[in-house]
């Protein structure tokens, strides 16, 4: 099974997957893939950013997965211009 097959209705909270913890492991060598992923939509990846970047971003009281993703987006495209929006 894929990334997504596998996670495609977890909760934040259910990240014991080894696909998961592979893409963190890479560091910021996995940003390019996650911000692409976030393009194309929404994604649970992006909590992949909140460990490899600790801290980067404050979230305050319940954020939605698509207002994580845009702040995201917004602070790493100009660091990852291959990924910026189309």
């Amino acid at each position: 099974m894929s990334w997504l097959e596998t996670t495609e209705h977890m909760s934040v909270n259910n990240f014991d997957n080894e696909y998961f913890h592979a893409i963190v492991e890479m560091g910021e060598e996995a940003v390019p893939f996650i911000l692409e992923r976030i393009k194309e939509r929404p994604t649970q990846l992006v909590h992949a950013l909140d460990l490899i970047y600790p801290g980067r971003v404050k979230y305050h009281g319940a954020v939605s997965l698509r207002k994580a993703c845009e702040e995201w987006m917004r602070l790493l495209s100009a660091a990852h211009p291959q990924t910026g929006k189309r």
